[in-house]
This record gives structure tokens, C-alpha cells and sequence, in this order.
């Protein structure tokens, strides 16, 4: 096993047969007869970008679930009564799986049942938004009632009405007339 290294060539005729690494640490390149290579890629996690936005540890990787101290949640302003869910970062309903995980095994096998797991997680979070948001809106209306929209039927009841009254009106008028010619 070589640590540390990157592979810039593999080579080989219908098969691999030997591969070139360049150390880190030297930048020497070495050239090896090899057959066959298990490449561990995640190693470096790439969340520079991220820093902002979420907890990582102290090699970049994403803090989730537990790995979260209270420092890391009072930091974020974690705004939730409970804590984050298994996969969850500090910002709450964003989950972070796979290689950019802190504590993660760094195996697609595993990144794909994180993931499957984090479906469940993420429909868990978004019941608990809809509750939230279900909740507000009663909250609100109690708080501050709304004028109630007005009902398409309202205005229609009041006008038919009006016809129909002068209608009336008018069919006591004719039939005052027919009876007066009589």
C-alpha cells in the first residue's frame, strides 16, 4: 500500500502491467510493475466551500449527527429543540453522507446505504416542517384574524335576490295592468 501518493499513469497492453506514482511529499515519480490497483479516492474531502455554511472537523470533513459538540450547534445557532438527525449538519435539512462525512468508512457501499438511510431522515424532516408550518398558521389566524375572503356566492345570492324581487315587481305591475284593462 502507498499513502500519500498520486497515480499519474497506468499502463499496459490489453491489461494493466504497471502503474507511475508521484509522492507528495517529494514529487518523485515511481514506475511499478503492478497488476491490479484498489484506488481509495474521498481522502480529500474538498468542502473549502462549505466552511460558511457547516461544521467540518478539522481535516475539512462534514460534522453530522452526533459529531456535532454543542460548540459546533451554539456556533451554527442550531434553532431546533432537537438535535441533528444521523446525517444531519448544522444547518438543519441538510444532510451530508459519504466521502465528505466526517467518520464515514470512505466506501461507495457505505455512501449508498448512508443514502438510503437518508431518504427516511429527510422525510422525517420535511413532516416535521409541514407540522411546523401547520401549526404557525393556526397560531397566526388566532393571533391575528384575517378578514374572511368573500365567498363567490355571497355577492350572487344578494343580486339574484334583487332580480328576482323586481321581477316580482314587475309581474304585480303587469298583472295590476291586465287587470285594470279587463
Amino acid at each position: 500500500m502507498k499513502t500519500l501518493t498520486e497515480i499519474v499513469a497506468l499502463e499496459g497492453d490489453g491489461s494493466l502491467e504497471s502503474v507511475t506514482w508521484l509522492e507528495s511529499a517529494t514529487r518523485e515519480r515511481t514506475t511499478v510493475p503492478v497488476r491490479h490497483v484498489f484506488l481509495m479516492t474521498g481522502a480529500d474531502p474538498n468542502t473549502a466551500w462549505r466552511h460558511a455554511c457547516v461544521s467540518l472537523d478539522d481535516k475539512g470533513f462534514v460534522k453530522t449527527g452526533q459529531d456535532l459538540s454543542p460548540a459546533d450547534l451554539a456556533a451554527s445557532n442550531w434553532p431546533l429543540e432537537r438535535p441533528p438527525l444521523l446525517f444531519e449538519t448544522s444547518l438543519p435539512g441538510v444532510f451530508a453522507i459519504g466521502d465528505v462525512r466526517a467518520g464515514s468508512v470512505k466506501r461507495v457501499a457505505a455512501a449508498v446505504g448512508e443514502g438510503s438511510v437518508c431518504i427516511q431522515l429527510v422525510h422525517k424532516v420535511l413532516a416535521e416542517w409541514a407540522s411546523r408550518v401547520a401549526n404557525a398558521s393556526r397560531i397566526d389566524s388566532r393571533r391575528c384574524p384575517q378578514e374572511r375572503p368573500p365567498s363567490p356566492h355571497r355577492g350572487r345570492r344578494k343580486s339574484r335576490r334583487r332580480s328576482e324581487a323586481r321581477a316580482d315587481r314587475g309581474r304585480s305591475s303587469y298583472a295590476r295592468l291586465a287587470a285594470q284593462s279587463d
